[in-house]
């Protein structure tokens, strides 16, 4: 049978009381789990068992990868809204340079002026909306969508923009029999007014547009129907419009709509103070700081040195059972040989059953060399004789004649008692 190691033992509260030798291991019957002593600790050092080492390391691993996907959604949204900002800039950069041209026709002429002062007035409404775009498009990919939507819509009153400036450049060129060089710059305000919007109905603007200055959008939605967006500056500010004296309660973030399936978003929860995100649209999980990365980079890390630890006293363990293996081995080995050699010397024994000795018969055992039985016999006692020693039977008379039988003592007492009676008659006859 293998040898068995048994380690001593106690529950949780009893180990917590027990000091051990330098490198003692006990057993914590209640955790069920190694515990290393180092002569000084009160308790001693318990092992992390499997499944814990498995828990941490999974949680580990889900808050790097959680962390890593926010991150890349955080590029993705930077990148967004850096390009909506470039757009909103150029075409604030567009309706100033509409609205420079625009106030010279005004001044050449008349007629050509109410259109510029129109044109004017709705490329100003586009600054407005269009610094408001520029705000919002610092939220992210989605609010850089809607400022492209808006600029769309603003080419549709370009559009209608270009019918009016029609009229105007007939009004200018009545003005250019008065005045060759309003003439000119009529015409100039012309080609300007064909991209500029409408006061009234809004319009189109087809190509690249400027936008000189800050530009405010006054509206709910800015859509940007853009591949590509860039924002020049580097920080994105959302809920702009809360007063700086006020206590903050709307949460913020970036928001990725999935069409038929649910939104995912980064969102700043006010309430928990802390970075939260979403993979289905309504469970919100926070992202871990370095401090809980660190924490749980030090727990697993404390974990491994631990299975580090268990595995050498493991290894030692492992050594010491299999030297006691070779051990019982070797033992099984010889017991086999002894069981054997039994078995052989049993089984080479000329002896059968039954029962050896009695009254008349003594057994026989012949041995071999080694000391043990070979052979066992029955051999009868001889019968003593005058020719031969042995047994005899014993006979009381004093008239025997046997020779194979021996005399008693009672025989022998009357045969005296017989000779004196004889001697004394005989001395009494002879008188």
């Amino acid at each position: 049978m293998a040898t068995q190691i048994q380690w001593r033992r106690g529950n949780t509260a009893q180990t917590a009381t027990f000091t051990g030798a330098v490198a003692e291991i006990t057993v914590d019957t209640d955790k069920k789990t190694i515990v290393v002593h180092d002569g000084t600790t009160s308790g001693g050092i318990p092992l992390a068992l499997e499944s814990s080492l498995s828990a941490n390391s999974t949680s580990v691993i889900a808050a790097f990868a959680k962390a890593n996907a926010a991150n890349v959604l955080a590029q993705a949204g930077s990148t967004l809204a850096n390009t909506a900002n470039t757009t909103a800039d150029a075409a604030f950069a567009k309706a100033n340079a509409a609205n420079v041209l625009a106030q010279a026709g005004s001044t050449l002429a008349n007629t050509a002026n109410t259109t510029a002062d129109a044109a004017f007035a709705k490329a100003n409404s586009a600054n407005v909306l269009a610094q408001a775009g520029s705000t919002l498009a610092n939220t992210a990919n989605t609010t850089a969508d809607a400022a492209f939507a808006k600029a769309n819509s603003a080419n549709v009153l370009a559009q209608a923009g270009s019918t009016l400036a029609n009229t105007a450049n007939t009004t200018a060129d009545a003005a250019f029999a008065k005045a060759n060089s309003a003439n000119v710059l009529a015409q100039s305000a012309f080609a300007r007014a064909n991209n500029s919007l409408n006061v009234q109905s809004g319009g189109t603007i087809t190509g690249d547009t400027t936008v000189t200055g800050n530009l405010t959008v006054v509206g709910t939605t800015i859509y940007a129907n853009t591949v590509t967006a860039l924002i020049a500056d580097n920080i994105l500010t959302l809920n702009a419009s809360i007063g700086q004296a006020s206590a903050p309660t709307v949460n913020a973030g970036i928001e990725v709509d999935r069409g038929s399936s649910d939104n995912v978003s980064i969102l700043w929860n006010e309430t928990s103070d802390t970075w939260t995100f979403t993979n289905d649209g309504s469970t919100y999980i926070q992202i871990a700081d370095a401090a809980r990365l660190n924490s749980a980079f030090a727990l697993a890390n404390t974990a491994n040195i631990k299975v580090d630890s268990a595995y050498a006293f493991a290894n030692i363990a492992n050594t010491t059972a299999d030297a006691s293996f070779t051990k019982a081995n070797t033992a099984n080995v010889l017991a086999q040989a002894a069981f054997d050699k039994a078995n052989t010397d049993a089984t080479s024994i000329t002896a059968s059953a039954g029962i050896y000795g009695n009254a008349t018969i003594i057994p026989v055992v012949t041995l071999i060399a080694n000391g043990r039985v070979s052979a066992i016999t029955n051999t009868a006692i001889q019968s003593g004789s005058t020719s031969q020693p042995g047994i005899l039977q014993l006979n009381d008379t004093t008239t025997s004649t046997s020779t194979t039988q021996a005399a008693t003592a009672n025989a022998a007492l009357t045969a005296y008692q017989l000779a004196s009676a004889d001697a004394v008659s005989f001395a009494i006859a002879l008188g």
